[in-house]
């Protein structure tokens, strides 16, 4: 569907660049499920975010008209790149498991699922929805469910870990971040023994909430189609592409600090934040 809609676009404006496509993707997108709490708006921007639906649902008509009066913003040749920066923690993931419960419930939506491919929000799923922009997967096995945490919400109780965006950093309007990092055994001798206990998030300096990871169950589908348990892919050197702060702004007059926060929500299997970086891309 998504691939149509692009064609079209393409059609209208044969000067839309790759840049443009998931730009005018995203403004031109049906909100879904309106009713549903998870919907963020980002101030000074038409654009609205959910967790499991992106930017929202394609809108094929809506694109095609936007497309035909859409300024292009240019494209390899004119993007900006801030960074990587990168930050060496070597801090331990404190075990916090919810009082509540004592333990992650377990849950089997997949909603946002996009089949593994370790991206959480590139453009369109390929799960046949036609959602822009939603939270991919954190590992390659296929997971269950989000462990009822609110993805709007940033990690407050475990690791927190800033990187300032210097001042020379010229993005007035991320189109893309790409984040890097990798966790360790507490011994520094092996990758974390349990990434899928771990909850993860990103917060930008205008309080936007990307979740990267909630705890989950990993699994494989055996010869009969059956689903079966398996470890999960470690964090070494891992990547997390996200759309989520599209048209933010790098920094804030207030701040420049982009923060991630990270605990364990399971018992067992404890490990180190190594390093992490941020890389953005965007235009002035």
């Amino acid at each position: 569907m998504v691939s149509g809609v692009v064609a079209l676009m393409l059609q209208a404006n044969p000067s839309l660049t790759w840049r443009d496509v998931p730009l005018v993707l995203a403004h031109s997108a049906r909100q879904v499920d309106a009713g549903s709490p998870g919907w963020r708006s980002l101030p000074g921007s038409s654009l609205r975010y959910h967790h499991h639906y992106g930017f929202g649902g394609v809108d094929a008509q809506a694109a095609v008209k936007l497309a035909r009066q859409w300024s292009s913003v240019g494209g390899s040749e004119s993007v900006r790149q801030c960074g990587p920066y990168r930050k060496k923690v070597r801090g331990a993931i404190p075990e916090r498991i919810p009082a509540a419960t004592g333990a992650i419930p377990s849950h089997t939506d997949g909603i946002g699922s996009m089949g593994g491919t370790g991206i959480a929000g590139s453009t369109g799923n390929t799960d046949g929805t036609g959602h822009i922009g939603s939270t991919g997967n954190m590992d390659g096995s296929g997971r269950t469910g989000n462990g009822g945490f609110d993805e709007n919400v940033p990690v407050q109780d475990g690791l927190l870990s800033a990187i300032d965006i210097p001042a020379d950093c010229p993005i007035q309007h991320i189109e893309h971040v790409d984040v890097r990092m990798t966790a360790v055994s507490d011994n520094y001798r092996r990758q974390h023994p349990g990434p899928g206990d771990l909850h993860i998030t990103l917060t930008s300096p205008l309080g936007q909430v990307s979740t990267l990871a909630t705890p989950h169950d990993c699994y494989r589908l055996g010869s009969d189609g059956s689903r079966q348990g398996t470890r999960c892919v470690g964090l070494k050197d891992f990547r997390f592409g996200l759309r989520r702060h599209m048209d933010e702004p790098a920094a804030t007059a207030s701040s420049r600090s982009w923060t991630l926060g990270m605990a364990d929500r399971r018992a067992g299997n404890h490990g180190k934040l190594y390093w992490w970086e941020i890389t953005l891309y965007g235009r002035e």
